[in-house]
Order: structure tokens, then C-alpha cells, then sequence
């Protein structure tokens, strides 16, 4: 590793050119980042006495290890967001230098010396044209502002944003452009030049990205994968493997659930999930650098991709077939992350024709009812993402729905799958209503048996007894002297919750007045409605029967392994 200090501009003029290796970042800098980089240019400008300004480090790479005075292009490690500012101010400066009199430019300055020194090498063509490119679309966006030209489509915005930004900043300044000359010409890096065989450039990587804003798990990983391939071999496997990945996903799901993905790919490979901030230690640890070669690099990607494709399918909402798909989003209402992991394995079975999908759905709505159980019956979750790691362990590539019922049987008392007895007294029981689960419970009894899922989307659940504060005289009389223990005791229980369309202002009608409402009882889900219609009277004892009739039916709904 070489290192000096020097000015950037300096750094930039003597540099042939810089590239952006693939697999990093896109540009990311906001107009808050680039007003920081313009009130320190304008600071530093404001006296000749003033001191250079340091802007941090630029690390990059390359074969020969020669400081500035060499030819062959920089891979940028670090200090991209910096090298790509500054090139979007020189290139508005330009403009502004084209419309100004002689005798009102900078001291020796014109547009066409900031074009040639710091923007393009004028003697080459193509990509060798142009001092900094970056990647993908901000690298057709760079270009175009660079030679004038219109943005591409699509465009990159952070690129065009900060572009338009230092715009704004030199019409407002052009009084002073003296001043910000000066200051841009004071500001100070330190060049670090790598060397592959001799320095870890990931090391240094992770040591200068520990400051400041951290990167994500997963651009950790990519560019641990990738960095220590040759320049091709990263252009084509982040193209063929992680480009793809990324898009599949979509930017905003890749940055809200990609990180959370390697750490149930990471628990897939190690039977234990990772801890959300050691994701990308973890994996160092199932790749190590000696086995960081072409070959092992894309058989891993390779799969990478392949459990991503199920991740999205599981968690993301992509499955295809309808069947397992509403399974999913089944399972994704209870909110049990780290039963991804479990349903994951469960998908290379089926994706290898090793389970029919009949049997997939039944370990699926296994997993669902014994999380359901578990919440109605108020047991601990907090280790589920132990156990559902260990349930992997259990399975029998030959026989998984058999294995993971076995298992499932098998648990300790802690971890138990409850029993018939014991989840049918606990649902009858527990006070549901205006619980996270409350819409799900009432939306999967209502849907059992029928040919067509039921839609909920128009619909609310409603007790069928109102609360304390809206029982009415009619009420009270229907439901009888004992009305107060009534509502304490079977309120928000599912024996007085039921599913409507009506708004909530008709909560206080009588019985029979629900019932005649367009959405009330005397319509809508059938499982859930049916036995109200005719009902004249709603009081302790019809509540108890109903609950008989909806608890054993749940006992249908979830399913115990054993039965």
C-alpha cells in the first residue's frame, strides 16, 4: 500500500482514469451531501491564508502500484460519492464559464481547460473518453451531462438532482466564482493505491466504510464476493448472478429485505440464524478468502439466486401458484419471520420434485397452525428462531411431511404444538377482538369449506354484543340481568365476533336491527353469519354455542400433526 497527500484537483488532472468496479454502490449522495461539499468549498475559497480543506481518502487498485503518474485506469475501492460530486460541479462550472465574458473568468481558467483536464481525455474515444465512469445507468447519465446531451431513459436521479443542484448553487454565486475556484483548488485527499497481492483491498474497505454511513449487509457481502475477481470476471458475474437478483426484488424491496434474506440463506447453509447486524461476519466465516475463486464464486451466486427466487416467493408475495400463495400470506399475517427459513428448505424439496405440492401445503399449514396455537394458547415465541432452524435438522429429504409431523410431535413441553384440548379451551376463552390477529382469525374460519376465498377486504370484524359504553336498554334487557359479567366475561371472545360491512356508528343497534342492515348478520360470510340469521335472541348462552360451533371448527382450520 502506497500512500500521499495531495490536492484533489491535482489527483483528478494527473489521473488517466477512474472506473467504478461494478459491484459497488450506486451514486447516492443527497442535495444535503453536495450543500455540505459547496459551504466547505466556499469556506475554504473565502481567503488566500486559509488552509486546504481535506475531503477524505480515495483508495483504488491496480496492476502496476504507481501513485498518479501512471496510464492504466484507477478501480475505485473507496471515495466514489466524492470523485462523482466533484465532477458534477466542475461540469456546471464549465457551463457557467462558457457564458461569461473573458475578463469575469477565474484566474487562468476556461471552460475548455476544466473539460479537458478534469472531465474527458480529448485525444481518446469511447470510454476511454471520459476520466470517471461509473456504473450501469449512472454511468449513461454521467456522459450525457458531461457532453451536453440529453438524459437517457431511464435516468439516474441522485446523478441528474446533484447536477442540477451545483447548477442552482453558480447561478446564484456568479459574483463569486473567484472565491469557490479557490476553494475547490484547496481541497485536500490522501491516495491510496492497493495492491491485490500484497494488501486485502475488502479489508481496508470494511475498516473505511466503518465511519460515517455504514453500508448494508448485503453490500458487504457483494463486494467481498466480488472484489477479489479480476475486472471481467466481477463484470460478468454481477451481471449474470447479483444484477439480476437485484432487480428481481425491485429497489425498494432489495433494500428493505435483502439483508434479511442472506440472513436466512446464511441459517439454510449453518443451521443457525445470524444476528441482524453480523450477517455479513457470518458469512466471511462460510466463505473464507482462500476459497474466494471464479469457479466457487459463481456456483455460490448461482445459488444465491436460486433461494432468493424462494425467498420472494415466501415472503414477497411472488409465488405463482395460487394455492401456495395465499399459504404464504397466511403464514406472513402471524408475523414469524424465522419460519422463512424452515419454509425455505421445505421449497428445494419442492422445487426438486422431492414434495408434491399437496405435501408442501400441508408442512406449510402445519407451520401455520402450530404458531397459531401457540399465540392462542399464549406461549412463548421468542426462540422461534431456534427451533425453526432446528426443525430442518429433522427433515428427511425421502419422506419431509412425514419427518417434519415427527418432529413437530416430538418437541419438548416448552416448545409444545398444543393439543385439541388444550387449543380448543383457550379459543373459546381468550378475549381476541382488537388484537393484531383478530381479522385473520375470523378470515380463515370464514373461508374454511368454501370454494372461493373470502374477501375481506370491504369487511371489519365487529362484536355482535357491543362494549360497556354502547349497551343500550334494548341490550340489556336481551342479554339479561347478569349483562355486566356477560360482557366481561364473553365480549371480545370469538363466541360474540363476527365479520360485517356496516360502519362502525351501528355498533349500538339491537340484535335484530344488525341483522336487517345491508353488511350485517343477516348476509355475509356463511361459516360465521349462518347461524345468527334466525337467532331471535343473543344472550350468555347462545355466545357459549357458538363458540362450541367456531372452536371446533378451528380445530379443522389448525390442524394438530397427530390427528
Amino acid at each position: 500500500m502506497k500512500a500521499q497527500q495531495l490536492f484533489v484537483l491535482r489527483f483528478m488532472r494527473q489521473a488517466t482514469q477512474f472506473i467504478i468496479p461494478i459491484y459497488q454502490r450506486h451514486y447516492a449522495w443527497t442535495k444535503e451531501h453536495c450543500g455540505e461539499l459547496w459551504d466547505d468549498i466556499m469556506r475554504t475559497g473565502e481567503s488566500r491564508s486559509a488552509a486546504p480543506h481535506f475531503i477524505g481518502s480515495i483508495v483504488y487498485t491496480d496492476a502496476e502500484l504507481e501513485l498518479v503518474a501512471h496510464e492504466d485506469p484507477m478501480l475505485i475501492i473507496d471515495g466514489q460519492q466524492r470523485l462523482t460530486t466533484l465532477s458534477l460541479l466542475i461540469v456546471a462550472l464549465a457551463e457557467a464559464l462558457e457564458d461569461l465574458d473573458e475578463t469575469k473568468l477565474p484566474t487562468g481558467l476556461t471552460a475548455t481547460k476544466l473539460r479537458n483536464r478534469y472531465l474527458v481525455n480529448a485525444d481518446e474515444s469511447g470510454e476511454r473518453r471520459y476520466k470517471l465512469i461509473l456504473s450501469d445507468n449512472d454511468r449513461d447519465t454521467l456522459k450525457a451531462i458531461v457532453e451536453g446531451d440529453p438524459v437517457p431513459s431511464p435516468m439516474s436521479k441522485p446523478i441528474h438532482d446533484a447536477y442540477e443542484f451545483f447548477q442552482r448553487k453558480i447561478h446564484d454565486h456568479k459574483a463569486e466564482l473567484e472565491r469557490m475556484w479557490q476553494g475547490l483548488s484547496r481541497l485536500m485527499i490522501v491516495e491510496i493505491s492497493l495492491n491485490h497481492t500484497q494488501n486485502n483491498p475488502q479489508l481496508i474497505f470494511e475498516s473505511l466504510n466503518s465511519k460515517g454511513v455504514r453500508l448494508s449487509q448485503a453490500d458487504l457481502i457483494r463486494n467481498y464476493v466480488l472484489m477479489g475477481l479480476s475486472f471481467g470476471q466481477q463484470e460478468r458475474l454481477y451481471r449474470k448472478y447479483w444484477l439480476r437478483m437485484e432487480q428481481d426484488f425491485g429497489a425498494l424491496a432489495y433494500r428493505k429485505y435483502f439483508d434479511s434474506f442472506m440472513r436466512q440463506y446464511l441459517a439454510l447453509q449453518r443451521f443457525k440464524l445470524p444476528t441482524r447486524n453480523k450477517v455479513y461476519k457470518t458469512f466471511k466465516q462460510y466463505v473464507p478468502p482462500s476459497e474466494q475463486y471464479a469457479e466457487r464464486t459463481e456456483a455460490l451466486l448461482q445459488d444465491i439466486r436460486v433461494k432468493a427466487d424462494y425467498y420472494q416467493r415466501i415472503r414477497l408475495g411472488e409465488e405463482r401458484d395460487a394455492d401456495l400463495r395465499d399459504a404464504f400470506d397466511d403464514i406472513k399475517e402471524l408475523r414469524v419471520d424465522p419460519a422463512v427459513t424452515l419454509l425455505m428448505e421445505l421449497y428445494d424439496f419442492y422445487a426438486r420434485a422431492k414434495l408434491p405440492k399437496h405435501e408442501f401445503l400441508q408442512c406449510i399449514r402445519m407451520i401455520e397452525s402450530y404458531v397459531f396455537r401457540r399465540h392462542v394458547c399464549g406461549l412463548s415465541g421468542r426462540s422461534y428462531k431456534d427451533w425453526f432452524v432446528e426443525l430442518m435438522k429433522d427433515l428427511d429429504s425421502a419422506q419431509p411431511l412425514n419427518s417434519l409431523r415427527a418432529a413437530f410431535l416430538r418437541m419438548s413441553i416448552p416448545r409444545r404444538f398444543p393439543k385439541n384440548g388444550e387449543f380448543h379451551e383457550q379459543l373459546k376463552r381468550q378475549h381476541l377482538f382488537g388484537t393484531r390477529i383478530t381479522m385473520y382469525l375470523l378470515r380463515r374460519l370464514a373461508g374454511h369449506g368454501q370454494q372461493q376465498p373470502v374477501d375481506v377486504k370491504r369487511l371489519r370484524a365487529e362484536r355482535i354484543m357491543p362494549g360497556n359504553s354502547e349497551m343500550s336498554d334494548d341490550w340489556m334487557r336481551m342479554v339479561g340481568t347478569g349483562w355486566r359479567h356477560t360482557q366481561d366475561e364473553f365480549g371480545g371472545t370469538i363466541g360474540n365476533l363476527t365479520l360485517v360491512r356496516y360502519g362502525a356508528k351501528y355498533s349500538k343497534e339491537p340484535f335484530q336491527s344488525k341483522k336487517k342492515l345491508i353488511g350485517g348478520f343477516g348476509n355475509g360470510p356463511v361459516v360465521l353469519n349462518g347461524d345468527l340469521r334466525n337467532l331471535k335472541k343473543w344472550d350468555q348462552e347462545a355466545i357459549r354455542r357458538r363458540a362450541d360451533r367456531l372452536a371446533a371448527l378451528a380445530l379443522e382450520v389448525w390442524a394438530w400433526p397427530g390427528a
